[in-house]
């Protein structure tokens, strides 16, 4: 029995009381999941198998997405350039 008083005397705190506190519980979270915060986790989706796809139909959409993105990338640095030259006629 000493033990237990030493314990609670300076181990455990003693519990808050509230004078607003009514005792009625408004929503019951003890069925509620934590949210990962950390580490989401994802849903994983089912991938297609690798033989929907041939070897030359990989080709083709890899260079044609590097096609798009190269295409897209010349047109920025096109516009840059266009304001660079833009910007020296205003200015001399």
């Amino acid at each position: 029995m000493a033990w237990r008083e030493l314990c609670e005397a300076f181990v455990m705190k003693p519990k808050k009381h509230y004078d607003d506190d009514d005792g009625r519980t408004i929503v019951d979270m003890s069925d509620v999941d934590p949210m990962p915060m950390l580490l989401p986790r994802f849903r994983r989706r089912e991938q297609p198998s690798k033989s929907e796809m041939s070897k030359e139909d990989r080709r083709a959409v890899l260079l044609g997405s590097i096609g798009a993105v190269l295409v897209i990338g010349a047109i920025f640095v096109a516009a840059a350039a266009l304001v660079i030259w833009v910007m020296t006629l205003v200015w001399n």
